[in-house]
């Protein structure tokens, strides 16, 4: 039933019907007196501003589902990621084993390309085109001159070495009649002569001598001969054993050219099937790149959401589209509680801020509630309801009723009680509202006399007194 009323009678919770259509002294919250809890309720209750924390949880949520899932989605791609990099170093050990390899073998064919170059260029001071075959055979004929020569110089000096037995016997025989022959006269010589032949024997001697010394002279000759004959052996041998020797080095580069050319040939198929050797990361690391750019659209989409939430939420939560409302509200009500106090003759004014904590300002700076007097207490607790009450009326609620049941009555002095009567009679002038109001106070009754007397005020005024003084004011 408190449903069906609030929704289809009051259109509003029952607590803001009676906090705005009808305020009775009894029920009455002082605002002033409430917890900050309390002050944020009754504005948002006040205002319909719970939406926005309904609305905050919900985004709120949506916001943690799309984190979770951007986090699921982050975890998995710095999984892939962790992948990646362990393929990558294994790619690039792989091609860079195979670059050291290729490297190592292409270095090895250039040096042995380099040696090949160099054997070339050594092969040809090898190259002769002398015959060592015919040096050889002339070689062949020198070494016979030479045994010739050599033949022929022996019988020369065994020639020599028989005429020199045979000078040597003949100077024997001299020698052995020398000391008789010494002492000998001219005469007796001649006779010794004749026996011994000393004079023949001398002769056979020097005819032998001559002999001898044609025999050196062929012997030298011969030698000399011999000489030249082993000097063009000699240097026909030496060209021939330097032909060989270049034959056979010429062979052996020519060889090593070979050699190294086949080297060559073996480095090359080497060098291709390590170039052709098939790298098994690459389609793992591209596999891989596809599904981190995929992970990254995903959470790039997420982020974008997230983001959005995030605003929406910002909007939503108290610093945003909510704080701009309040901040509204309290300039509204801050102009308004001005506005009241001026009529009721205060001389202070109340300033909320966003969070609607006041700030009591007076002539002499700021002040506290507490250390209002009862009268000015009263002033500020009226103004604030008249100012709360004219941003409801035709925002949240549409209402020409209004019913305060000795809501001015108290602590006011008559001008305050003027001030409050006057503001009441010129709202429900100009606003077209039907007015209750009750009150103990015969000052209330004699203003309302005032005005309705009044031919400015096009009011409508009816007072029943009864002993409790009660005063119905309609319009």
């Amino acid at each position: 039933m408190k449903n069906m009323i609030e929704e289809q009678i009051l259109g509003c919770p029952f607590d803001l019907f009676k906090s705005s259509i009808v305020i009775s002294q009894s029920s009455y919250q002082n605002f002033y007196m409430m917890t900050k809890s309390q002050k944020v309720s009754y504005i948002e209750d006040l205002f319909k501003l719970m939406i926005f924390g309904d609305l905050l949880k919900l985004v709120r949520a949506d916001a943690r589902s799309e984190v979770a899932e951007y986090n699921s989605i982050s975890m998995t791609r710095t999984s892939v990621v962790d992948q990646l990099q362990d393929l990558v170093i294994k790619n690039n050990k792989f091609e860079s084993e195979v670059k050291t390899r290729t490297d190592t073998i292409q270095t090895a064919i250039d040096l042995k390309k380099k040696a090949i170059e160099a054997l070339e260029e050594e092969s040809k001071k090898y190259e002769t085109e002398e015959d060592d075959i015919e040096l050889e055979k002339e070689c062949i004929s020198l070494r016979g001159q030479h045994e010739e020569k050599q033949a022929y110089n022996r019988k020369l000096i065994t020639a020599a070495s028989a005429l020199a037995s045979q000078k040597s016997e003949l100077e024997k025989i001299i020698d052995k009649h020398k000391t008789v022959l010494d002492i000998l006269c001219e005469s007796c010589m001649s006779k010794a002569d004749d026996i011994l032949n000393i004079t023949e024997t001398k002769e056979k001697i020097a005819e032998i001598d001559n002999k001898i010394a044609t025999i050196k002279v062929a012997s030298q000759k011969t030698m000399e001969e011999d000489s030249e004959i082993q000097r063009k052996h000699d240097e026909s041998w030496n060209k021939v054993q330097k032909i060989k020797s270049f034959k056979h080095k010429h062979e052996m580069i020519m060889n090593q050219i070979e050699s190294t050319k086949r080297e060559i040939e073996t480095l090359k198929q080497t060098l291709e099937q390590n170039q052709s050797q098939e790298n098994p990361f690459e389609g793992l690391i591209e596999k891989n790149k596809a599904q981190i750019k995929e992970y990254d659209e995903l959470m790039s989409g997420k982020s974008t959401n997230i983001k959005i939430k995030k605003f929406i939420e910002m909007v939503f939560s108290d610093t945003g589209a909510k704080n701009a409302i309040l901040n509204d509200i309290s300039s509204n009500i801050n102009k308004l509680i001005h506005h009241y106090l001026i009529k009721l003759g205060a001389n202070y004014t109340v300033i909320f801020d966003s969070s609607f904590n006041p700030k009591f300002v007076t002539p002499d700076g700021e002040s506290v509630f507490e250390s209002f007097s009862s009268g000015e207490k009263q002033r500020i607790n009226l103004a604030t309801m008249m100012a709360f009450r004219d941003l409801v009326i035709g925002n949240r609620i549409s209402s020409n009723v209004f019913i305060l049941d000795e809501v001015i009555d108290g602590a006011l002095d008559s001008s305050g009680l003027i001030g409050i009567t006057t503001s009441i009679v010129e709202m429900v002038s100009n606003s077209n509202t039907k007015l209750m109001l009750v009150s103990h106070n015969p000052s209330v009754e004699q203003k309302l006399k005032e005005l309705s007397d009044d031919e400015r005020a096009d009011l409508k005024i009816k007072v029943f007194k009864s002993p409790k003084i009660i005063l119905h004011h309609t319009i």
